[in-house]
């Protein structure tokens, strides 16, 4: 028997973290390949929740699991990207895909004021302006879980951002864009609503002085598609 969201008993007492009431199912004879919802098994979604025990049992019971991607969580996010001599605030969406721990992203750049940079004009003459300077980027993270408990998570992440640069200088009709690669690495936490995330960023723009290194700080909020939180209309 299964409910209006497909859930049987099994999935339903995985997802509440009931281990006793999921082992007895699954002694009792349970069907232990249901697909509730975008594809994943029952023995997924005792991963997911973190019930490892329960996931050992049901693969020596010949549960399968689903090897396809699945891209189940929506993020929200707003960087800020820092150094010592620049600063950019980034406004993102990013879907992640929590099988194989990838996360891609689109996102806007904003410097929110005008930087003095020096650019040179011959081998002996530099200008100086103030410059103005916005980016669309896209990016493509691999998180390296560490530490999983329910629904928080903490872990390493390392990544690449292609940033197509464009802006121009106050006082001349000058315009420039620019296309950068930025590889980073660096720590998260993820929790059912909230992310977290600090990275360092090797980003070389193309102005003299200027300087490579960045701090990436992140706030997200979650949308997860597919979730241990299970609304009331779930059960039985």
């Amino acid at each position: 028997f299964k409910n209006n969201a497909h859930y049987n008993a099994l999935d339903i007492a995985i997802l509440n973290g009931q281990k006793e009431a999921s082992t007895f199912l699954i002694n009792a004879g349970i069907e232990l390949n249901n697909q509730p919802h975008r594809g994943a098994t029952t023995r997924e979604l005792a991963r997911s929740s973190g019930q490892t025990e329960v996931e050992r049992i049901l693969k020596k019971k010949g549960a399968k699991r689903s090897y396809s991607p699945n891209f189940n969580t929506l993020l929200l996010s707003a960087p800020l990207v820092f150094s010592n001599k620049d600063f950019y605030f980034n406004l993102e969406a990013s879907a992640a895909e929590n099988r194989y721990g990838f996360d891609a992203a689109l996102g806007y750049s904003i410097r929110p004021f005008r930087k003095k940079v020096l650019i040179q004009k011959s081998e002996t003459k530099f200008y100086q302006y103030k410059e103005f300077r916005n980016s669309f980027y896209t990016r493509l993270d691999k998180r390296f879980r560490v530490f999983r408990k329910g629904n928080q998570e903490y872990g390493v992440v390392t990544g690449l951002k292609a940033s197509c640069f464009f802006g121009g200088y106050s006082g001349s009709k000058q315009k420039h864009s620019n296309f950068i690669l930025s590889p980073s690495a660096g720590i998260y936490y993820r929790g059912r609503v909230l992310g977290l995330a600090l990275k360092y960023e090797y980003s070389k723009m193309d102005f003299e002085h200027s300087m490579p290194h960045f701090i990436s700080a992140s706030y997200s909020y979650i949308w997860r598609m597919r979730t241990a939180y299970i609304p009331q209309y779930y059960y039985f």
